[in-house]
């Protein structure tokens, strides 16, 4: 599943397409996404510009004027495309939106886990509703030294499970939250109570500084993620220890990578780098 580093990437490659352009004409092939997409709902959507597009956690938003926004999530598989020209939809494509100049801006999304639905802005507010419950953005000021040792005091949750938990902060997922352990040779099922302020201040670079690394490099690509252009992420190239089962550790040569379930997602770490 995309992670924030590759929606990201996505949001960034989409930008220059998007954000000044009209939209002309909508075609649902498919409403079938995770949730019904909507977007014929709301003709006032249409002949009005993109003025924005920025990302909020996991989602991308596309705001239309000053009331409407497009709520995108890529779900498991979903990507995107450009076209200067009409051409045979694909396989899977579901949502196509017109532009003026001739363009068009295709998603597409095999398993269907994505969300492309239509929310007004409600006032005072840059995001919808849906997103209200989410905790800061890794890279923002509210992601504070001070913020994060608050919210793992006293907390038996496991380290991993809690920086995954996008009420504390976004973005954290499986690929990223391994690797951020790692680099701080801290245990995924070590209880984030337990750990020190010093250690979670360095954890807390850890997660910033590897998501920045991640996007640098377009993102990681573990299955089928790609971003608009076809290209795929880098970063998996670097990584330490997620995937890498039974692997010796890159960093002290002698542990060899173990794999461990945590509230169902596959943990990785060295036993010898990372004790609990």
């Amino acid at each position: 599943m995309p992670e924030l580093p590759e929606v990201e990437t996505v949001c960034n490659a989409l930008k220059p397409h998007l954000v000044g352009a009209k939209i002309i004409n909508i075609q649902v092939l498919n409403p079938a996404l995770r949730n019904p997409v909507n977007l014929l709902e709301h003709p006032e959507i249409i002949d009005k510009k993109i003025t924005a597009l920025h990302r909020r956690a996991k989602y991308m938003i596309a705001r239309i004027g000053k009331k409407h926004s497009l709520l995108i999530h890529l779900g498991m598989t979903g990507s995107f495309r450009i076209q200067d020209s009409q051409q045979p939809s694909l396989k899977h494509d579901h949502v196509i939106l017109r532009l003026n100049k001739n363009r068009y801006c295709i998603y597409n999304d095999p398993r269907r886990f994505g969300q492309f639905e239509y929310h007004e802005i409600q006032m005072g507010k840059n995001t919808p509703d849906c997103l209200d419950h989410l905790g800061p953005e890794p890279f923002s000021d509210a992601f504070s030294d001070a913020y994060f040792s608050a919210a793992c005091k006293n907390k038996v949750k496991p380290i991993k499970n809690l920086i995954m938990d996008n009420t504390v902060v976004v973005g954290v997922g499986n690929i990223y939250a391994s690797e951020a352990l790692f680099a701080c040779a801290i245990h995924p099922e070590r209880p984030a109570g337990k750990i020190s302020k010093t250690k979670l201040n360095t954890l807390r670079s850890a997660i910033i500084n590897t998501l920045e690394e991640a996007i640098k490099a377009g993102g990681s690509t573990i299955i089928n993620f790609k971003s608009l252009d076809g290209s795929e992420g880098y970063f998996a190239r670097q990584l330490m220890v997620y995937d890498r089962k039974g692997e010796t550790c890159k960093r002290c040569k002698r542990g060899r990578i173990r794999q461990v379930q945590q509230a169902g997602r596959s943990s990785f770490f060295c036993p010898v780098c990372q004790r609990h």
